[in-house]
């Protein structure tokens, strides 16, 4: 019975507003034409034609926006339940990967007793200040997964965007449930101006036979492009959450704090 009703919210929710405002005033309209107008005489001549004309349009109207429901979103619905949490589940990695490394460099630099907060909301020139204390070529807390190394921060940054990468195209693996705003969001993250920057660096350090090093003494320069794609990841962060409440999903992970 829950089931049934979480698919009634589910498919009233995600029905275009524009098919609900067209349904509810042509059944109103109609209503009031059978109810009252019908029981009017005729105030010119044609006017009965005119009317039979306006209650069949009216009636096509609702059935048609009836038959919209049944056959279009109720089964959409029904499919963007069944792979929801999955796509949930992936785009809330998406937003792990782009918001990790600011939460590793603030935890690294500003950690007491273990842990480190961050002041809410991030604003460009926190991030400015922190990526001001670390160099890209200075050790970061993280290492190879395969070779077990201490990797530098900005083989970190270039890493977490790869992996970033690969979770959008696992997403895109469901693109039939994937709408317009998702779509957007997701483009907004992979051509962005911090993302093509480390491809460039990514490619640069194959070329080099895998030694990613800069000459810079700190990674300031990264700031602006990241902090733009840090708050697409949040916006991403905020569909996230609409979503799994329009689709009853569960929450699967939180962004880091």
């Amino acid at each position: 019975m829950s089931q049934s009703i979480k698919l009634v919210s589910a498919v009233f929710k995600t029905t275009p507003a524009v098919v609900k405002f067209v349904a509810f005033g042509s059944a109103v309209v109609l209503l009031l034409k059978i109810l009252w107008l019908d029981q009017i005489p005729a105030w010119f001549p044609g006017a009965h034609e005119l009317g039979v004309l306006t209650e069949n349009v009216l009636t096509a109207t609702v059935a048609a926006s009836v038959f919209f429901v049944i056959s279009y979103q109720l089964p959409l619905v029904v499919e963007r339940m069944a792979v929801g949490p999955t796509i949930a589940m992936l785009a809330d990695q998406v937003v792990q990967h782009v918001a990790k490394f600011l939460y590793a460099v603030n935890h690294s630099l500003n950690a007491k007793d273990g842990t480190a907060t961050l002041a809410q909301p991030v604003t460009e020139q926190a991030v400015a200040d922190l990526f001001k204390r670390i160099s890209p070529n200075d050790a970061s807390p993280m290492w190879d997964t395969q070779t077990f190394a201490v990797v530098s921060w900005l083989s970190t940054m270039v890493d977490q965007e790869v992996q970033c990468r690969g979770s959008i195209d696992q997403i895109w693996r469901y693109a039939r449930f994937i709408d317009s705003e998702l779509a957007a969001l997701l483009d907004g993250i992979q051509f962005s101006q911090h993302a093509a920057s480390l491809h460039s660096l990514k490619e640069i350090g194959r070329l080099a036979g895998g030694d990613l090093k800069l000459g810079n003494d700190n990674m300031a320069d990264f700031a602006p492009a990241y902090f733009q794609c840090y708050q697409q990841a949040m916006r991403l962060q905020e569909y996230c959450t609409r979503f799994r409440t329009k689709y009853g999903i569960g929450v699967i992970r939180r962004s880091p704090r």
